[in-house]
C-alpha cells in the first residue's frame, strides 16, 4: 500500500478520496514537467523542448515527437541543430514549470498554437503579467503580447480561462476510469519501479527481477513473492540461477512500477512488460530493440496478452 510519507493521503482517506483528488494525486506523478528557463537560451522553442527532453528525461525521439504533436523527422532536426549550438542547461533551480501535456492537449493541437502561444498563455493563466513572462522567457514584453494575443485569437476566446488543465490528455484518459481503477493506478505510481534495461540481457525476466529486487533494493524473498504474485520457491530459484550471470543496469527511457506486475500477476513477465510498453506507445519494433528480442517474439508477447485479458475480463 502506498505510505503517508509519500502520498498526501494516508490509508484510510484515501477509500473516502473523489475521482477528481486521486486524478490529482496520478497527475502530480505521471506528468513531466520542464523548467521555464530553457527558453532563455539561442535555441529555438522546439529545439529547447527537444534537447531537454532528450538529454534531461532521456526521452527517445519519437517519444519527444508524441508528445509534441510532432513528426519524427522535425524532432530530429531540431535536436540535430540544438546540438550544433552547444546550449548548455546550467540553471539549479527553477521559477515556474511548464507541464509537457500542454503540447499534446487536443485543442491546442486543432487550433495549431505555437510552443510560445501555449506556454505564453498557460503563464498568463497562472497570474503572470507579460513583464514577469518576457524576463523569464528573455523575450521583450511586445513579442510576449504577441505570442499571447496569437494564441487567443486562434482559440477564438477574449479572456484567459484556465481550461489548459482540465483538457490535459493524460486527465482525459483518467476521467475515464472507475474509482477502483483509479486507486490501483495511484497504488502503482507510488510504488518503486524497476529500470527497463534490466530484461534486455541473458537473464530471465524472474531470474532478472529477483536479482535486482534483492541486491539493489534489499528486498526479502517473501516481499518479493507478494510483489510479483510468485510463489516463495519460484523466487529462490530464480536468484539462486541468477547468482552466476551479470545484471546490467543503466538508464533507461521507461522504468516499470514493481505494482504493475503484481496487477497483471495473470500475465508472464514479458507479456506483463510488453503490456506496460504498448500501453504507452511504444511499437512492436522498438519494444523488440528493448528486450533484446525479434519482432515476432514482441508481436507475440503482445498477441498473448491480449488472449489472456480477454479471458481474465469475462471471469
Amino acid at each position: 500500500m502506498i505510505s503517508e510519507e509519500n502520498s498526501t493521503f494516508n490509508e484510510n482517506s484515501l477509500a473516502k478520496a473523489s475521482k477528481e483528488e486521486l486524478i490529482d494525486q496520478i497527475l502530480k506523478e505521471e506528468e513531466i514537467f520542464f523548467p521555464i528557463e530553457i527558453f532563455s537560451s539561442d535555441l529555438s522553442p522546439l529545439e529547447a523542448i527537444t534537447l531537454y527532453l532528450r538529454e534531461k528525461k532521456n526521452f527517445r525521439i519519437n517519444k519527444i515527437a508524441e508528445a509534441l504533436n510532432k513528426n519524427s523527422a522535425a524532432i530530429s532536426l531540431a535536436y540535430k541543430n540544438s546540438k550544433k549550438k552547444n546550449v548548455k542547461f546550467t540553471f539549479k533551480e527553477t521559477q515556474f514549470e511548464i507541464p509537457l501535456s500542454l503540447y499534446s492537449d487536443g485543442k491546442n493541437v486543432n487550433a495549431r498554437l505555437s510552443i510560445s502561444e501555449i506556454t505564453t498563455l498557460y503563464m498568463r493563466e497562472r497570474g503572470m503579467n507579460l513583464t514577469k513572462i518576457a524576463n523569464l522567457m528573455d523575450k521583450n514584453v511586445k513579442t510576449v503580447w504577441t505570442f499571447s494575443r496569437r494564441g487567443m485569437n486562434k482559440l477564438k476566446t477574449k479572456r484567459r480561462s484556465p481550461y489548459f488543465l482540465r483538457a490535459s490528455p493524460l486527465r482525459k484518459k483518467l476521467e475515464r476510469k472507475s474509482k477502483d481503477k483509479l486507486l490501483k493506478k495511484l497504488e502503482e505510481v507510488k510504488s518503486k519501479k524497476v529500470p527497463l534495461s534490466i530484461f534486455a540481457k541473458k537473464l530471465s525476466p524472474l531470474e532478472a527481477l529477483s536479482k535486482y529486487l534483492l541486491e539493489r533494493e534489499n528486498k526479502s524473498i517473501t516481499e518479493i513473492s507478494k510483489f510479483l504474485g510468485k510463489n516463495k520457491s519460484s523466487i529462490s530459484i530464480a536468484y539462486k540461477n541468477s547468482k552466476s550471470k551479470k545484471l546490467y543496469v543503466s538508464e533507461s527511457s521507461f522504468d516499470i512500477p514493481i505494482l504493475f506486475f503484481s496487477n497483471n500477476s495473470y500475465l508472464s513477465l514479458s507479456e506483463a512488460v510488453t503490456k506496460y510498453l504498448v500501453d504507452d506507445g511504444v511499437s512492436f519494433s522498438e519494444i523488440a530493440g528493448l528486450l533484446n528480442v525479434d519482432n515476432r517474439t514482441a508481436w507475440t508477447f503482445y498477441h498473448r496478452v491480449k488472449l489472456k485479458m480477454e479471458s481474465y475480463n469475462e471471469k
